[in-house]
């Protein structure tokens, strides 16, 4: 057990800035989808709340999903009815699953961020690596543990 460590603690040495570059590069990513791709998704839950607001007030029904759209006279709020519904149905998840993505990235950039300041500590110092790496092994698996709380 003590070669995975050694190797492992090796790889940090000598690629610490790969592995730095990788994470601003991830940490990039998380950034570009906070700025643009949160506005867009936003912007079309608020069009799908309105949406449903106005069907609630038009039918008098406590939630639009349990509503049959069917039953309504072929009128505006009939589409709105079916236009709620689908955006309902397609929205929720879409902001899960780009949430999660971007999620993800963070917790990678950060971490291989951290996992390169470790390497350039090692490269320069004359620590035993498999006693700190065992520690950094432990930081990074509450740091999954974490990330997995948040969805669970």
């Amino acid at each position: 057990m003590d070669y995975v460590f050694v190797t492992l603690g090796n790889i940090l040495k000598y690629r610490y800035s790969i592995i730095f570059k990788g994470g601003v590069v991830l940490i990039g990513i998380v950034f570009v989808a906070w700025s643009d791709t949160s506005f867009k998704l936003v912007e079309m839950e608020a069009k799908q709340n309105d949406l449903e607001f106005s069907v609630k007030m038009s039918t008098g029904a406590s939630e639009v999903g349990t509503l049959n759209c069917k039953e309504l006279v072929p009128t505006k709020e009939a589409v709105d009815c079916n236009s709620a519904q689908y955006y309902k149905e397609v929205l929720k998840p879409s902001i899960k699953l780009f949430n999660l993505v971007v999620d993800i990235c963070l917790f990678l950039g950060l971490n291989m961020i951290l996992l390169s300041i470790f390497g350039l500590i090692f490269k320069h110092s004359k620590v035993n690596l498999s006693g700190v790496l065992r520690c950094m092994l432990i930081i990074l698996c509450l740091n999954a543990v974490f990330l997995l709380q948040i969805y669970y």
